[in-house]
């Protein structure tokens, strides 16, 4: 692991991205490939979305969390903040509840800290407690939320991990703001077919390299007594990934 400066943990644990697991297996090549297409992904100014697709339990978290945490070159050196996000929500208004638990992270880092956290706060309970129906609920958080962020001169990245739902995409799409890129996590490119660009960045075809089983066995305490074959033999029946 990399030595993490100071400024580095600032700015991810303000943006709210998760440590990297204890007995996460550090997937360099696979890390360097996504590395050099977020870099290329962030010069396009065109472009807001970058997918990052597979089944479930292939390590896509993972993947996104090791890339910010191993590699300043990208979280450090591209982006000025960063947040992260957790969908994995299936209800009717969990695309307003993601939207309202931004604004709150953006209001911890702000420099009128208490006043601008208390002003967002009630802003959103009384939009949420209003007899409001849920297309005016997400049009006054959406207008708050791209206001909030296009006010920040800064280069934003916004981290939507596991979604679920097109509502989702649909609205963090129509809500974007010019200085801000997105990264998402998702089983399913079908959601995202509504986005006229997207760079798409496909687990599935990526092989899980026989030295990465090796440290995860060991990572779990096994013995270090498996054939190269019989590693290659787990790897094949587990998809390769």
């Amino acid at each position: 692991m990399n030595l993490i400066s100071s400024e580095q943990i600032n700015l991810l644990s303000i943006g709210r991205v998760p440590m990297r697991r204890k007995r996460s297996v550090l997937r360099q090549k696979l890390l360097d490939k996504l590395a050099e297409r977020i870099e290329k992904f962030s010069n396009n100014s065109e472009n807001h979305w970058f997918l990052i697709c597979g089944m479930p339990g292939c390590g896509k978290t993972n993947l996104i969390n090791s890339l910010l945490w191993e590699k300043p070159e990208i979280s450090l050196a591209l982006f000025d903040k960063i947040i992260w996000l957790t969908d994995r929500r299936t209800d009717i208004d969990g695309h307003l509840n993601l939207a309202t638990d931004c604004l709150l992270i953006f209001s911890l880092d702000s420099p009128n800290n208490e006043i601008t956290e208390e002003i967002i706060v009630k802003d959103e309970i009384d939009i949420l407690s209003q007899n409001l129906d849920i297309y005016s609920q997400e049009r006054s958080l959406g207008e708050k939320l791209k206001i909030t962020l296009e006010n920040i001169p800064q280069k934003i990245l916004l981290i939507l991990d596991g979604v679920l739902k097109s509502e989702t995409v649909r609205f963090f799409n129509e809500y974007k703001a010019n200085n801000c890129k997105i990264i998402a996590t998702s089983t399913s490119t079908d959601l995202f077919t509504l986005i006229d660009e997207i760079e798409t960045f496909n687990l599935e075809t990526d092989l899980f390299e026989i030295n990465e089983l090796q440290h995860l066995l060991k990572a779990f305490k096994f013995e270090d007594n498996f054939s190269k074959n019989y590693l290659s033999e787990i790897i094949g029946k587990t998809g390769e990934i």
